[in-house]
Formats: C-alpha cells, structure tokens, sequence
C-alpha cells in the first residue's frame, strides 16, 4: 500500500513526481517555510479607537523593521508587504504598464495612491492603519483576521473573511478535482 495511489484520495506532496518539497517531519516543513519566507497562520485581533492593530510576532519577524501598508492585490484587505515583495510587484506592474495594458494604469495608480511605505510597528507590535485605506477596506468593523498569504499578510474584516470560507467550503470539491487533475497529468508525463 505505501507509494500505491488510490482514486478516492488524493496523493501525499512526497508522492508527487520531481517535488522538490518533500517534508517527512513537521520541523523539516518549518525550516523549509523559514528558508522561503512564507507568511502562514490566522490571528483574530481587533483595531483600537486609533485604528491600530497588532501584527502577530511571527509575522513582525518575517516583514522586517520597515514594511509597507496598502491594499491587497484583489483590494479586498489591507496588506503588509516585505520591502522586496512590494518593489517586485511594482516592478511587474511597469512591465504590464510598458506593454500598453491599460487596466494596468488604473491598478497600479489606486495601489500606489493608498499604499504607505515605510512603516514600522511600535514597541507594542502595532501598526497604525491608514485611515483612508482603513475605511475604504473594512469600513467600520473592528475584528479583524491577520493572515499570512504566501509572501505578504492580509488584514480582513472577520465578516469578509466568513464569507471567503463558506465560498471555500461550497466549492472544496471543485478544488480538489483540479488538484487531482494535476497530479494525474504530471503522471501521466512521467
């Protein structure tokens, strides 16, 4: 049975072909999560009177002393972005602008408009949200979800996050499908 693929499951990330991530132990996944830098986890914190919220340790670490405060790239939460990650994302917007995509211009004007570089936490591990981006983005709601996504973190509203798992949830099946097509085509290569 070990190695052998059944259809009613979908294979183990070791079991995948030419994976160059094969963790055996959860300390090996940490350090490969450490190598890369990925930003993972979910916090619940609420924003104070003066719009401030903490940045959970693991992420303060990982962001640097000076990061930057702006919207998510779907502009449905408040990110924070390692100095490196934003100058890449920049520098793909003027790549995508010096193509003549238009839409390209409007995207990179509203993400630099309400973006602030720069920014640092205090010594408690707050960060003061913008207030404009603040009301654009969560409105008036005071919990919030501080996640890590892959290279940045996102700041959302706990109702908006609800309503991105309950989606999640409805439409599991469909993601695991396409997953399990995936698997079978690399199969089917090698």
């Amino acid at each position: 049975m070990d190695g052998e693929h059944r259809e009613d499951t979908l294979p183990l990330m070791e079991d995948v072909p030419n994976n160059p991530f094969s963790p055996k132990t959860p300390e090996e996944m940490q350090c490969i999560q450490d190598a890369i830098g990925i930003f993972t986890g979910n916090h619940q914190h609420g924003v104070d009177s003066k719009g401030r919220v903490i940045v959970p340790q693991v992420f303060r670490k990982k962001l640097g002393s000076s990061f930057v405060v702006g919207p998510s790239r779907d502009f449905k939460s408040i990110a924070l972005y390692p100095t490196l990650v934003w100058a890449q994302m920049m520098q793909e917007f003027k790549i995508l602008e010096d193509h003549f995509i238009p839409s390209v211009a409007k995207e990179m004007k509203m993400m630099t408009t309400y973006s602030s570089l720069n920014q640092e936490c205090d010594n408690q591990g707050r960060i003061l949200l913008p207030a404009v981006l603040r009301q654009r983005i969560l409105g008036d709601e005071r919990d919030v979800n501080i996640t890590g996504n892959r290279n940045h973190v996102c700041i959302t509203a706990c109702s908006v996050e609800e309503n991105e798992w309950d989606d999640f949830v409805k439409n599991l099946d469909y993601y695991q499908a396409e997953k399990q097509k995936f698997y079978d085509d690399q199969r089917r290569r090698d």
